[in-house]
């Protein structure tokens, strides 16, 4: 049951207003990209299978209920004292392999210990326009390569950004729920998706750059990647007070590990910019780069990181 929205307690008559932060967020939020599927071993499954459609192979089963363990151990480290030690909401793509991993995961866990499991079309995998030609997705792949792999739109599907932008609806609703106690402070968040999705979901949580999106790598099959809640006893005196709750959460190290690609400075956000370099792009319409060719900066910067679709 949704508690009220109400974040913040305080007394006006005190310096401080005498104010403490009532929301109940989740320990942990949880990404792991769907286990390998057909789709990953024999890319022609996407000329006769539509895409929503694509299972599991044997392995992929075999890697999902391993990453069920897994993710249980992660889940029931640290657990305050007396509490439960292990209470975890489940988001899943509909796309099938994301709900046969889900099913795996679900394998380590007991029934009470698994507070829902709720589909949500928004974490599905970025559209590629139906049934893909094989020859046709190669020509486009180098068309997306040429024209930057964020922003190019396949015929027919999506862009990076038009993910990013149904990410950016997802990520709203869900911090409205975190921030009126739905999944309680003892709860971990589980999101079952796939690899460009599940960047897309930190390059929007954690205020990422496009450049730096581009930059890091699909996780694997699999593997969890865990933003943790970071402690109070490592924040200012009311200094939580004022910060987004998406400023409150952290990749771990074992996660920036798995990200190829991430740097110490993208496993967080904040306020603060992440310092657009203005001078050198200002140098570079003006002077025409170190090279005098306007695009000599961002040339290679397209080919970082995974292929188009991720």
């Amino acid at each position: 049951m949704l508690r009220p929205m109400q974040a913040y307690y305080g007394d006006p008559n005190k310096r401080d207003g005498g104010q403490r932060d009532l929301r109940l967020l989740p320990r942990r939020i949880v990404l792991v990209r769907h286990a390998q599927s057909k789709g990953n071993v024999d890319p022609f499954q996407y000329t006769y299978v539509p895409d929503p459609s694509v299972p599991l192979t044997s392995k992929g089963w075999e890697q999902a209920i391993a990453a069920g363990e897994q993710l249980r151990a992660v889940l029931a480290q640290d657990a305050p004292p007396g509490s439960h030690p292990l209470r975890a909401f489940f988001y899943t793509s509909p796309y099938l392999r994301c709900k046969q991993t889900t099913e795996g995961l679900l394998q380590a866990f007991r029934s009470e210990e698994v507070l829902g499991v709720q589909e949500e079309v928004q974490l599905r995998e970025q559209d590629f326009g139906n049934f893909q030609d094989a020859e046709g997705k190669k020509r486009k792949k180098l068309e997306c390569l040429r024209y930057g792999r964020f922003f190019y739109r396949f015929p027919h599907g999506e862009s990076g950004a038009d993910v990013y932008d149904r990410m950016t609806i997802f990520e709203d609703h869900l911090v409205r729920d975190m921030d009126a106690g739905r999944y309680g402070e003892n709860c971990s968040l589980v999101l079952v998706t796939h690899g460009l999705a599940a960047r897309i979901f930190l390059h929007r949580w954690l205020h990422w750059t496009v450049e730096q999106f581009l930059a890091v790598w699909n996780p694997g099959n699999a593997e969890p990647i865990v933003l943790e809640r970071v402690p109070d006893s490592e924040l200012a005196p009311h200094a939580v007070l004022r910060m987004h709750t998406k400023a409150l959460y952290r990749l771990t190290p074992d996660s920036k590990a798995r990200l190829t690609g991430c740097t110490d400075d993208m496993c967080s956000t904040s306020w603060t910019s992440r310092g657009l370099h203005f001078g050198s792009m200002v140098q570079c319409v003006l002077g025409g780069g170190e090279d005098g060719d306007p695009q000599a900066d961002g040339a290679s910067q397209e080919g970082a990181g995974e292929p188009c679709e991720g």
